[in-house]
């Protein structure tokens, strides 16, 4: 009878132990699914201050071509009105901040033409403004005060999309991990919290001629 008491109380210690360490690991992974949605929506936020700050570089830019002491002879640059396309597309497919990830085409499909449309902006952004891109880069080769500070702004929006994109991805490979362990996976754990996406574009910042921006800005 002791031994059977014993057995009894040994099962339902084991019980207990298996119970508080699935509590653990199912807190664990909410708090990680909570970690990617934060990064989604900052990672959201500068995208959109990125391509605002793009259209204010193109309006700004356009008021130079305008203005009669310029060169432009009122007319922009082909790469500058490519550079406003692709700014208008990119703040155009630009999400909620709460998508990061499922299992449907539709939500895959946004996610592509999602990633599509912010990696054209950079290529934009980079014909537009690199020297050798018209004889010192369509946007770059405006003399005005205001382009150079919409220039120096747009730099810094590129540099936090960078370090958002950065930590939204860390926290989507953290909770990729964590889904795949044994644990998770034999109870279920996830529940239907959809698998989060990886973000990837080109972003890569323009190379800006020192001229066009203070030393600290890039």
């Amino acid at each position: 009878m002791l031994a059977v008491t014993v057995t009894v109380a040994a099962a339902v210690l084991a019980a207990l132990a298996l119970g508080v360490y699935l509590s653990w690991r199912a807190t664990r992974l909410h708090r990680l699914h909570v970690r990617v949605d934060i990064a989604r929506a900052a990672l959201e936020e500068a995208l959109r201050r990125r391509g605002a700050a793009v259209l204010d570089l193109v309006a700004a830019r356009v008021r130079a071509a305008d203005d009669p002491r310029g060169g432009d002879h009122g007319q922009v640059p082909a790469p500058v009105e490519e550079l406003m396309a692709a700014a208008t597309a990119a703040l155009a497919a630009g999400g909620d901040g709460r998508r990061h990830g499922g299992p449907s085409d539709e939500a895959a499909g946004r996610q592509a033409r999602r990633e599509l449309a912010e990696s054209r902006l950079s290529r934009a952004l980079r014909a537009a403004v690199e020297p050798g891109n018209g004889p010192v880069g369509a946007v770059a080769g405006a003399s005005s005060e205001e382009v150079r500070e919409r220039l120096a702004a747009v730099a810094a929006a590129g540099r936090s999309v960078q370090l958002a994109r950065t930590f939204y991805n860390d926290a989507v490979s953290d909770t990729r991990r964590a889904r795949r362990s044994r644990p998770v996976r034999l109870f279920r754990l996830a529940g239907t919290a959809p698998l989060p996406d990886y973000f990837d574009i080109d972003d890569r910042a323009p190379r800006t001629p020192s001229s066009m921006v203070e030393p600290d800005t890039l």
